[in-house]
């Protein structure tokens, strides 16, 4: 901070007083007091004293030669007349640094767009064997040079009615590149387009892209026209769009059918007397309507990735219907974490996985319970290419001489969940005993992991 007085001479003010910062380093080594600040070194200091108006953001250079930045606020005497400013700097040498490498880029940046037109203009070196096709425009408008691949395509964009460009010469507002290259202004006048443009153009079975490059060097001093041929690569995306729709169509009809299945087994399981075989029909129809949501989700939201949230909420959701029909326990289930897009190919193998934990904790744990409502929650969490999900409850808990390897021969749902995740997933199943009672059950896996040993 600074106080600054006005003297003799209009261009030049004197320091009286200064205020160094106490919290960090100061801009200046030396004591300031009692030198000069000069008009062409602190414009913003002499402007302030001569209108009495503050500047804000004013660069100047100190008077050890540092850039520097001012706010500059004048202060008046009881008269109204403005006796001095106050100064406050801020140290910007290392921003005027970048801004010189900027400019030297764009300097460079020039002289190379300057070279380049020289070289088509003069030497006419520019290569002849690109696939793509190349014309060199002068400030004139002028074609100075064509490529051969450019005579190839030119038929698809330049009709018979118009000039072609079987030699140099040609003005480009004699072809139909004009609608590229040139822009209408205000005032309807054409001129040349100061930015990158691209379209297509399409004859038959053929498409083009063609592009327009303006070359700048203070001010339009030509351009590139780059004429590509994307007939293959337009087909390319056609077939691929078919072939998406086809197998989205597929993933849909298998999730019919698998519905369709799972209808039929409860129908069966509501007609059937026996309890323990209406527990395993449910347990069949639970299975199958996991893997059908998984299919639904497919058929809607495309291939590659789906969201691990909608899975769960789906599986969870039917796996609640049926239970309903054979449990009399009330249960609430709750989904918490991360909003998590896993790999396509995942899908099917976590949804049964939550199936199967789900639907042990809802049979398991709640029958002769006493709770009023029981407790699910479902949590996610990632970090990185790390998954975890937990299916967590609040029912009666493990046995006292609950095995883990003992559970897995004996109990297909666990064993079917170890080997997913182990095999599937190349992860690790964990269950036990939660915070509160009940169960908690998590699996981790690694995408990276897996996509490394799937390879």
């Amino acid at each position: 901070m600074f106080i600054d007085c006005p003297t003799d001479d209009p261009d030049v003010a004197i320091v009286v007083a200064e205020a160094k910062p106490r919290t960090s380093k100061s801009l200046y080594k030396g004591r300031v007091s009692g030198q000069r600040a000069i008009r062409f070194n602190e414009p913003g200091v002499l402007e302030a004293l001569e209108k009495g108006e503050p500047t804000v953001g004013t660069r100047a250079v100190s008077q050890e030669g540092v850039f520097i930045s001012q706010n500059v606020v004048p202060i008046f005497n009881a008269k109204g007349k403005v006796i001095g400013v106050l100064i406050r700097e801020i140290d910007i040498s290392e921003a005027m640094e970048k801004e010189k490498q900027v400019q030297l880029l764009e300097e460079t940046t020039e002289l190379l767009t300057e070279n380049l037109l020289r070289v088509a203009i003069e030497s006419g070196t520019l290569p002849g064997a690109l696939h793509d096709g190349l014309l060199v425009v002068n400030k004139d408008g002028v074609i100075v040079y064509v490529n051969p691949s450019a005579l190839r395509l030119a038929d698809v964009i330049i009709s018979s009615k118009k000039a072609t460009l079987q030699s140099e010469g040609n003005n480009i507002a004699e072809t139909e590149l004009c609608d590229i290259v040139l822009v209408k202004d205000q005032d309807g006048s054409m001129r040349f387009s100061e930015e990158y443009r691209s379209c297509e153009y399409s004859v038959g079975e053929r498409i083009v892209n063609v592009s327009w490059v303006p070359l700048l060097s203070k001010g339009f001093v030509g351009g590139i026209v780059l004429i590509r041929d994307i007939t293959d690569v337009r087909k390319k995306e056609k077939e691929l769009m078919v072939k998406s729709a086809v197998i989205r169509e597929i993933h849909h009809r298998v999730k019919n059918s698998l519905q369709n299945i799972a209808s039929i087994l409860r129908l069966q399981m509501r007609r059937e007397q026996n309890r323990t075989v209406r527990e395993a029909l449910g347990v069949c129809i639970n299975r199958i309507l996991s893997i059908a949501s998984v299919h639904e989700l497919l058929s809607q939201s495309g291939l590659e990735t789906v969201d691990l949230h909608q899975i769960l909420r789906m599986t969870v959701e039917r796996i609640v219907q049926v239970e309903n029909e054979l449990c009399d326990c009330d249960v609430e289930i709750s989904l918490f974490g991360d909003s998590i897009n896993i790999p396509a190919y995942y899908a099917s193998n976590i949804a049964l996985v939550v199936c199967e934990l789900v639907q042990n904790a809802m049979r398991h744990g709640f029958r002769g319970s006493n709770k009023d409502k029981g407790k699910i929650v479902v949590y996610t969490k990632q970090k990185g290419s790390s998954f975890e999900l937990q299916v967590i409850d609040n029912g009666v808990g493990l046995p006292a001489n609950f095995d883990f390897k003992a559970s897995k021969k004996k109990r297909l749902g666990i064993q079917l969940v170890d080997v997913l995740v182990r095999e599937t997933l190349k992860g690790t199943f964990h269950i036990g005993s939660g915070l509160e009672g009940g169960v908690l059950s998590s699996i981790t896996f690694d995408v990276d992991r897996v996509n490394t040993e799937r390879v």
